[in-house]
């Protein structure tokens, strides 16, 4: 098993909006997959970017980790999250949004440990009534 915790450092730094600390744990060609064909995203600083924008219209996130394989060069994790969206222009009223994800992480050329992939898979948005 990796000896690594670059996944949990990531969701800490989520939870926390800690922006600085999430960027610094993503690879320089990092790729974002969402639920559609459109919600793609690459490199550090557009996917950077694209979570941390999340950071103003949401509280409460709260990851569910299911599962971390992995080896000495790549490891993965699964789950869940959940998220309280705040009222917005694209939802009015707010709600909550609720997603699986895969998160791979591997070893740059310094031999550091960075979340190279992303994918989230919404379900559908839940608003408030």
């Amino acid at each position: 098993m990796a000896d690594t915790n670059v996944g949990e450092q990531f969701m800490e730094a989520n939870v926390r909006e800690d922006s600085v600390k999430l960027r610094s744990l993503l690879a320089d060609d990092v790729v974002a997959l969402g639920t559609s064909p459109r919600e793609r995203a690459s490199g550090k600083d557009t996917v950077g970017n694209l979570v941390v924008r999340t950071f103003a219209m949401t509280d409460d996130f709260k990851f569910t980790p299911l599962a971390k394989k992995g080896d000495a060069n790549l490891v993965y994790y699964t789950g869940f999250y959940t998220q309280h969206v705040s009222p917005n222009a694209r939802y009015k009223k707010g709600g909550i949004d609720a997603a699986s994800y895969v998160m791979i992480a591997s070893k740059d050329t310094k031999n550091e440990w960075k979340i190279s992939y992303l994918h989230f898979a919404s379900a559908p948005f839940q608003e408030n009534k």
